[in-house]
């Protein structure tokens, strides 16, 4: 028998308990859906619906830039007409012998390229100094006496 009144006695917390619970979530559930704040609308005219839906259209703020993808599209393709300059320079030694060695510097330059409607120019310039020889001869040996 006291087993019985146990079980009356579990069976009362668990119900109180159980309606606790639901009166709590029932709460939290109501404070959830409530806004914080309670937002206001502004009235907006015809002229100020069609500036905002044109401010947020992705498709024509992609748009915007095709005029200047276009711009930098029409000089890489003038890209080919821009002038060429090309310098180089050369330095040359050789030994021909005992006490003997040659020397040589060239340079050269160039400035070329194509025109719009076809034709190509260009000017060049070539310096060269001419080819030195250096003889050296032994010194005579020193005798101390």
């Amino acid at each position: 028998m006291r087993r019985g009144v146990y079980l009356t006695e579990d069976f009362f917390w668990m119900k109180r308990s159980g309606f606790i619970l639901f009166f709590f979530s029932a709460v939290f559930a109501a404070f959830a859906q409530t806004n914080a704040e309670i937002s206001t609308t502004r009235e907006m005219s015809l002229p100020d619906c069609i500036q905002e839906a044109l401010a947020h259209n992705l498709g024509l703020q992609i748009e915007r830039y095709n005029p200047q993808i276009s711009l930098y599209s029409l000089h890489s393709a003038y890209g080919g007409y821009d002038p060429v300059l090309s310098l180089s320079g050369q330095r040359s030694g050789s030994d021909t012998g005992p006490g003997s060695h040659t020397d040589g510097n060239s340079l050269s330059s160039s400035l070329g390229g194509l025109l719009p409607w076809g034709m190509t120019y260009g000017l060049g310039a070539k310096a060269m100094a001419r080819p030195r020889r250096q003889t050296c001869s032994t010194p005579p040996a020193v005798r101390f006496n």
